[in-house]
């Protein structure tokens, strides 16, 4: 292929560009170890993970601040796991990390999901003055999971998925939405797809239905060439689930403006834990008076979950 392109290019063989990628490496972790060096403390944040082809990682990052005040955070490991996630063989490699990393008596704390392996590695490390900081963002998404796993949310948000995936996997229903939304003179937006372990692209998905509300059910309902009647039947979504959509997305909405700023990577944020937290659960899920039956379910499942 380089003989096309460039007849001239000697491609450097397998070991030169080896060599060459070590050396990189090599020069990197030199400098951030550089850096470590001149600081006091170091908090390290980590997650267990799985690849599309189902192969497990540990990744573990470090955050410091440097004389001028400015945070900094470089990645120090992902590795592959090929042992069993016990809380001792993860302690293990944290703690081999630690040491390979010379951040021995320099950490801080460590900030973790929810799950109970590492939860308990960081019980042990408290042993050794490092403090164990649970994610509130993932402590969030669990609550908000379970509040969504509810009957009266599970269904529709369902039927909503099937309505997505109706389009999603046929091209020419696609096409079509995609006709019917520029005869109405709408914006040519696609439909997205939810994923189960990711509430915020529920939101998303429910806030395009609404978006091209008058485009999908017109495509359902009267393109019979794309959708037979026993089809557009399954896919009804009756006035109710629409207006069952909206509130639900007006719910999330500050929720996800939270776990947006909760998540931030350039600044520090565990300031803005309390705040927020004690914001959305005595203002945003605080139950009034006119709420209605699904408003009031998503609220007290929420704050019982998180309290």
């Amino acid at each position: 292929l380089m003989n096309i392109m460039e007849p001239s290019y000697m491609v450097p063989c397998r070991k030169t560009i080896t060599t060459r990628i070590q050396a990189i490496y090599n020069k990197k972790v030199n400098y951030i170890k550089n850096k470590c060096m001149n600081v006091n403390s170091v908090a390290l944040s980590t997650d267990c993970w799985t690849s599309r082809t189902i192969d497990s990682y540990i990744t573990i990052t470090g955050h410091f601040i440097i004389d001028c005040w400015q945070l900094k955070y470089f990645n120090i490991c992902t590795q592959e796991i090929t042992h069993s996630h016990t809380s001792d063989n993860l302690l293990d490699t944290i703690q081999s990390v630690i040491s390979e990393w010379e951040l021995n008596n320099k950490v801080s704390g460590i900030s973790h999901d929810n799950a109970a392996n590492i939860t308990n590695i960081v019980k042990i490390m408290f042993l050794n003055g490092i403090i164990s900081n649970p994610c509130a963002a993932h402590t969030l998404q669990l609550c908000i999971k379970k509040a969504l796993d509810i009957q009266i949310f599970s269904t529709f948000i369902k039927q909503a998925s099937n309505i997505v995936s109706a389009f999603k996997h046929s091209y020419k229903r696609s096409y079509a939405l995609e006709n019917v939304l520029e005869q109405l003179g709408k914006p040519k937006l696609t439909v997205i797809q939810r994923c189960p372990t990711r509430w915020n692209l529920t939101m998303f998905m429910l806030e395009r239905l609404l978006e091209i509300r008058q485009g999908i059910v017109t495509t359902i309902m009267a393109d019979r060439m794309h959708f037979t009647r026993q089809q557009a039947q399954k896919l009804e979504f009756i006035e109710e689930d629409w207006d069952n959509c909206n509130i639900l997305c007006n719910l999330l909405k500050p929720i996800h403006l939270a776990t947006t700023v909760l998540c931030a990577d350039k600044k520090v944020t565990i300031s803005l834990i309390r705040p927020i937290i004690h914001s959305l659960i005595f203002k945003h899920l605080k139950i009034n008076e006119n709420d209605n039956d699904l408003v009031t379910n998503f609220k007290t499942s929420v704050s019982q979950k998180f309290s």
